[in-house]
């Protein structure tokens, strides 16, 4: 009977969904503190590790804007941003110009926007939506 539910349970486990999520799928921006606690979304997390790429994640970052869904677009740029500013900032310019919907979350707010509008609050840094470049770059890289 333990070998049973052992086995059983092994099988349920290798049948759950990889909680990975790569930066080209993802549906909603999500900025670096999420949630009641604060903590980074699995969103937040594939932007990350692609920041960690430096210079070499230019490509793929370049692919996703042109290719990938709104959210990651706008992910996109502002890992261009990081990298080189004038082409982070040129990409969100471009962006500012996409009436597509994207779902936003800041905290433990989930709002529905249009990328030019999360674009425009971004190269403005103004925050009156709440977007701030900052809000969304890992610090003291």
């Amino acid at each position: 009977m333990r070998r049973i539910i052992t086995t059983f349970l092994v099988a349920a486990c290798l049948a759950l969904p990889s909680l990975a999520v790569e930066l080209e799928t993802v549906s909603r921006l999500d900025s670096k503190a999420t949630g009641f606690a604060g903590t980074e979304s699995a969103n937040y997390k594939a932007f990350s590790e692609v920041l960690h790429e430096g210079e070499a994640a230019e490509p793929k970052l370049q692919k996703i804007l042109k290719e990938g869904p709104s959210a990651a677009k706008l992910y996109a740029a502002m890992g261009l941003y990081k990298i080189d500013p004038k082409a982070g900032r040129s990409a969100l310019e471009m962006l500012a110009l996409d009436k597509s919907p994207v779902e936003v979350m800041s905290g433990c707010l989930v709002w529905t926007a249009t990328v030019s509008e999360v674009a425009k609050e971004l190269l403005s840094d103004n925050e009156s939506q709440g977007f701030r470049l900052l809000q969304f770059l890992p610090s003291g890289e």
